[in-house]
């Protein structure tokens, strides 16, 4: 656990709590809704640093050590934000069961029918048309970030939260100015067996970085397939969004740096000359 210093919010009071079980898991869960300068973190203090007003960092930088490093774990908080919510759904309120259900539904089959500790975020019932939701589970053995990663590489999951470092936030939302919470009720164990523990596969993939192919074009040029160039010029015409043609992209960046002001750079001037260059 994490505590937020507020007058200075990027550094942090860490506090280790331990939790051996879905229940344990739950019930610190449900202290911290109320808790708004507290979140939760995956990796582990480093023996002999400091737990007071200390940054969450997992790299050296600026000359200064690391605090946190990665650990396995044996708690998981799954994400899942991009969900599209059927219809037949639409009212959440009286349907929370049946849409965690339906969100439990995407992720791979050791989950199913597995209790977990439920939390619908706080853009849940502000934000239509999608199921926001936290799904935090417990595994039967501990595990670790890459094996996470590669477990729920395949699923409409947040996958940057298995990330040392990456914040879990727990609070419920707050509501000023008069505004109503349409969701005042958001978390609760989600029951449908007796099994409290997720079934973690003998062996778990390890995430992988995913390739798209390519291949060299008549100007002697590396594409992925989805680039269309001009027959004649061999200018990018289509694609350019997900595939920059990153040297000469480079080169117009550090042509506009003398526009700059140390390394921000002239942001309207770089979209002229990429419209210019690709017609």
């Amino acid at each position: 656990m994490v505590l937020v210093d507020q007058p200075h919010p990027y550094l942090f009071d860490h506090k280790a709590v331990e939790v051996d079980s879905l229940l344990t898991l739950s019930n610190q869960l449900k202290q911290l809704e109320s808790r708004k300068d507290c979140l939760v973190i995956r990796g582990q203090l480093i023996a002999g640093r400091a737990s007071q007003s200390i940054r969450r960092t997992l790299k050296a930088s600026a000359g200064e050590e690391p605090n946190f490093e990665q650990c396995s774990r044996q708690l998981c908080l799954i994400d899942i934000d991009n969900l599209p919510l059927p219809k037949h759904l639409s009212d959440y309120k009286n349907n929370k069961a049946e849409i965690v259900v339906f969100a439990v539904s995407h992720l791979p089959e050791q989950f199913h029918n597995v209790n977990c500790w439920y939390q619908f975020s706080s853009n849940m019932g502000i934000k239509q048309g999608k199921v926001r939701l936290h799904l935090w589970f417990w595994l039967s053995r501990p595990c670790s970030d890459q094996e996470m990663k590669g477990w729920l590489q395949d699923s409409p999951v947040d996958l940057a939260l298995f990330n040392p470092v990456q914040p879990h936030f727990t609070a419920n939302p707050v509501f000023l100015d008069g505004a109503v919470d349409p969701f005042p009720d958001r978390s609760g164990m989600y029951q449908p067996s007796d099994l409290v523990e997720v079934a973690v596969p003998e062996l778990v993939p390890i995430s992988v970085v995913r390739k798209m192919s390519s291949v060299v074009n008549k100007f002697g040029q590396l594409d992925g397939q989805e680039i269309l160039r001009d027959e004649d010029t061999g200018l990018i015409i289509d694609g350019r969004e997900r595939f920059l043609d990153f040297p000469g992209f480079a080169r117009h960046l550090i042509a506009l740096k003398c526009n700059s002001i140390g390394d921000v750079y002239d942001q309207q001037a770089v979209h002229r000359r990429i419209q210019n260059r690709s017609g």
